[in-house]
């Protein structure tokens, strides 16, 4: 009939319509989206209780909108949960910084 298949139909309010399932490759945009939310702010600017009150008000949002309809995998939410430890620590690829309190 000329009908081509597709694996990808696309995004409904931001969340892919087809996903894989519950692997983490399948919500891997929920930890970009975090990441580059969070590069965007400059941290040597910023206390440690505004980082905080940045990543509250800005950041877990974000994974909470996604959290109403898919359950994260346990992958994506450690991901997640690294990249805010970092921006709350300023952690550098160059300059290795302990996080002060165990997570």
């Amino acid at each position: 009939m000329g009908i081509n298949a597709t694996n990808d139909l696309g995004r409904y309010l931001g969340v892919p319509l087809l996903h894989q399932g519950k692997n983490g490759n399948a919500f891997n945009f929920v930890v970009e989206k975090i990441q580059g939310k969070l590069a965007r702010w400059k941290t040597k600017l910023l206390s440690r209780i505004g980082r905080l009150i940045l990543v509250k008000v800005a950041v877990t949002p974000i994974v909470d909108y996604y959290m109403q309809c898919h359950a994260l995998p346990i992958k994506v939410c450690n991901a997640i949960d690294k990249t805010i430890r970092d921006f709350l620590w300023e952690f550098m690829e160059e300059k290795r910084k302990l996080h002060m309190v165990n997570w």
